[in-house]
């Protein structure tokens, strides 16, 4: 049994908790037909994709319990902010319910806090009670001031999740990056694990939970859940506070 600040892992309630995701180029839709039929067999939260993929994402996830998610502007987030709003809410229209998206880096780097606040409100305003916003600062890519400064903008906006990367980087989050957004994320804003592909093991994994993810992002979700028994075997009642 592996338990973490009290709540039991058991394989359904950890399923719960994770996103699979797909966001390579050169996908076809029999890729995400195959993405939502692994979201279904595994009773994971949600599949995320790339938006050219919406309309068969929603189709797909139908009925089944399975949260269609899609980025906006991934993974680069170049647009205009009035053009990202634009896609948010013909995205929630067409039946997105969660966005996984980065903020602009132009914005963070030019320490444009208020554009940067003003683009996470009006963002929230268009998808409170319709879709999840799970927001994301390139944490390989600023300093921890920038970090700090975009966690508390999130938290302030009501924004669902501080999202650590958007998997297309070099490296995944180290454990000072996830301390940085616990320390300035409050109110309902949670803590959205991901990183490159290769990043992910079991190990890692429950090393992020540890560190108080609320939820992960992952293209080996499958992989990750498949290796939880063992683990359970191997750290045998093992509970953390």
């Amino acid at each position: 049994m592996i338990k973490i600040r009290g709540e039991e892992f058991t394989r359904e309630n950890f399923a719960k908790k994770i996103d699979i995701s797909y966001g390579i180029w050169d996908a076809t839709d029999k890729d995400i037909v195959n993405l939502v039929e692994k979201a279904k067999k595994y009773g994971l939260h949600g599949a995320a994709t790339d938006a050219c993929f919406i309309d068969l994402l929603v189709r797909e996830c139908k009925g089944t319990g399975v949260l269609p998610i899609s980025g906006i502007n991934m993974p680069k987030c170049t647009d205009s902010v009035t053009a990202l709003l634009y896609m948010a809410g013909e995205y929630i229209d067409r039946g997105i319910k969660g966005f996984d998206t980065p903020i602009p880096m132009n914005l963070i780097k030019g320490h444009k806090w208020g554009e940067i606040e003003d683009y996470l409100f009006k963002l929230q305003a268009i998808c409170e009670g319709k879709a999840l916003t799970n927001m994301i600062p390139e944490v390989d890519s600023i300093s921890a001031e920038e970090l700090a400064m975009c966690a508390r903008l999130i938290s302030k906006a009501g924004c669902d999740s501080v999202k650590c990367s958007t998997g297309s980087t070099t490296r995944g989050p180290l454990s000072q990056d996830l301390k940085i957004i616990k320390e300035n994320i409050s109110g309902k804003t949670g803590l959205m694990a991901t990183g490159p592909g290769n990043f992910w093991t079991i190990e890692i994994v429950m090393a992020f939970f540890l560190y108080g993810a609320t939820v992960l992002s992952s293209g080996k979700a499958d992989l990750i859940l498949d290796s939880l028994e063992e683990y359970e075997r191997v750290h045998r009642d093992m509970e953390f506070a």
